[in-house]
């Protein structure tokens, strides 16, 4: 089990062939955001809040790696953590995206 504190972003480029690559992405708005687990091994991924979305609108969307969203959730902030149930997605890697207020955040999360 890890965890993983991140201030990047990820963007999904298309290559001349057709196929496609995660590019990071240095412009970036978020502070001590954390997930985890990363891998996410039984459903569950807790994402780590910052108090300065506390008590705010809070949207999550985690999406493969073709921009499919395959999971998508708002919520009021508790400026803590907020478990999201992810049982329901297929294995793979996705990106995870995280907005409010004063929260700009996306991050890799591999499903398991």
């Amino acid at each position: 089990m890890s965890s993983v504190t991140a201030t990047c972003t990820y963007k999904l480029a298309s290559v001349k062939d057709g196929q496609s690559q995660l590019q990071l992405n240095q412009n970036t708005v978020a502070e001590n955001i954390t997930i985890y687990p990363n891998p996410v091994t039984d459903g569950w991924l807790t994402v780590g809040l910052t108090a300065a979305d506390k008590n705010n609108k809070v949207d999550v969307s985690v999406s493969d790696l073709s921009g499919r969203i395959v999971y998508k959730s708002s919520f009021t902030s508790n400026g803590i953590s907020e478990r999201l149930n992810l049982g329901s997605v297929n294995p793979g890697v996705y990106v995870i995206r995280i907005t409010g207020a004063n929260t700009k955040f996306s991050s890799k999360v591999i499903v398991e």
